[in-house]
């Protein structure tokens, strides 16, 4: 039990370095770096919409339900601290929301850029001289973004507004948020959604270091764009592990 726990350690320290290894990459690299710029642009623009939509018209809709709660009685101290607290609460919640779905939205619009950076990591790690990436493959690689963006929006908004199971929200959205970024080099070989879930269990705590840096609300917005680099990363060298495994077994 003891070495499982520190293989566990270690993997999630592996995963929580990887992102940085792929920042590194980008540096190096400052062509690809500047197409970072994009996501960038869409993620503030996603967020900012996001936060207009709630302060037109979600603001005098909550107004008009506090109202309801309390008819005449804000006159009171503590009734007025209840409502600033109530008020806090929900542009906190809307502000959440917004970060994860501006985010889920971030990752579709930026797939192909996304796509063409893993290639050329991945071209990078393996020694490839060229990766063909056929256009006629970038819907499929959409569709696959979307079935993604479902699941990594869906599941921690509703873990958030069920008592006691939102305690380990974050953590759930720093896992999703890894298998977001961290296998574009599955779906480039063609596996499945069920089979990249699958391999993607299996490297559980390599994905949750991964994603950790995904699940910072503010930060998220600068680094969730840059973490496709530090994925593929990872997700080529677990590749190779598997692949070494196979030929062993075979053997």
């Amino acid at each position: 039990m003891v070495a499982s726990s520190q293989q566990a350690w270690s993997q999630f320290w592996e995963g929580v370095r990887g992102y940085w290894r792929g920042v590194r990459w980008l540096i190096k690299h400052p062509g690809v770096f500047v197409l970072l710029s994009l996501p960038w642009m869409f993620a503030v623009l996603a967020l900012g919409m996001g936060l207009r939509a709630f302060w037109v018209h979600g603001g005098p809709w909550l107004n008009q339900m506090l109202i309801g709660w309390f008819p005449g009685g804000n006159s009171e101290w503590h009734l007025m601290f209840l409502l600033l607290v109530i008020k806090v609460l929900a542009w906190f919640s809307a502000f959440i929301i917004c970060l994860v779905v501006s985010s889920a939205v971030l990752g579709i619009l930026s797939s192909p850029i996304y796509e063409f950076i893993s290639v050329r990591v991945e071209q990078e790690i393996l020694g490839r001289e060229r990766v063909d990436i056929p256009w006629s493959r970038y819907p499929s690689l959409l569709f696959g973004e979307v079935v993604k963006a479902v699941i990594v929006t869906l599941v921690p908004l509703v873990m958030l507004v069920i008592p006691g199971v939102n305690l380990f929200a974050g953590l759930v959205a720093a896992f999703l948020l890894g298998w977001d970024f961290y296998d574009y080099p599955l779906a480039r070989r063609g596996w499945s959604i069920r089979e990249r879930w699958s391999f993607v269990r299996r490297e559980f705590w390599t994905v949750l270091g991964f994603g950790f840096w995904l699940a910072i609300p503010l930060l998220q917005i600068i680094l969730v764009p840059m973490a496709v680099a530090g994925g593929t990363i990872l997700n080529v060298e677990a590749l190779k592990r598997r692949d070494k495994e196979i030929a062993g077994f075979k053997s």
